[in-house]
């Protein structure tokens, strides 16, 4: 267990640059969609409050589908991760990910800043509820990032400055980390999956 602690210990120490960097990005990214929910015209403003109120009243009347809820969750997170690991792999791939990061912060900001000016003191409540499994994503996310803009940066300098890798080792690495992060993302859709459930028993006790 110690060997555990003090691996990952190590491993957040050699990464610490790019560990800021992202945690920066994804603070900029979660910004920049808290403000735009101001910054939007009355009508798209409307269309985002119907969009929250159907799904509040599909929540309030526990009629969301649980299975399906999963499977969407699960599809969405594999495929960002897919798309993340593959751009790891190309020497122009790393402003893409640094993009589709950006994005997934961005939206996350949005989101939460709609359902708090919403709900207000309740909607406190509920966004912090819905923020849980998308932090545990966001830590998986950003642990596969930094890998693949480091093997991105990697693959560079083998070709342009001639640099000798041993990539067998490193793609193994690579595929271990994407593998690691694919599970626990897939594990988060269940946490994604109750959201709705325990909204649910909110409205119920706030009646």
């Amino acid at each position: 267990m110690k060997e555990i602690i003090f691996g990952i210990k190590m491993k957040i120490k050699q990464n610490k640059k790019f560990i800021v960097f992202f945690v920066g990005l994804a603070l900029i990214g979660f910004i920049a969609g808290s403000l735009l929910i101001t910054l939007l015209s009355k009508s798209d403003k409307t269309l985002v409050k119907d969009y929250m109120e159907e799904y509040m009243y599909l929540v309030k009347n526990n009629k969301i589908n649980y299975l399906s809820n999963f499977l969407n969750a699960n599809l969405n997170n594999c495929i960002t991760c897919l798309i993340i690991w593959i751009l790891g792999m190309s020497i122009i791939g790393i402003p893409f990910i640094l993009f589709t990061y950006f994005i997934k912060s961005f939206t996350l900001g949005f989101s939460i800043t709609s359902i708090i000016l919403k709900y207000r003191l309740k909607g406190v409540l509920i966004a912090f509820i819905y923020v849980i499994p998308q932090l545990f994503n966001f830590i998986w996310y950003t642990v596969l990032g930094i890998f693949s803009v480091k093997f991105s940066l990697r693959l560079s300098s083998a070709i342009f400055k001639r640099k000798t890798i041993d990539f067998k080792v490193l793609f193994s690495n690579y595929l271990t980390v994407f593998i690691i992060a694919l599970f626990f993302i897939i594990l988060s859709a269940v946490l994604e999956t109750t959201v709705p459930f325990f909204l649910h028993k909110i409205f119920l006790i706030a009646k």
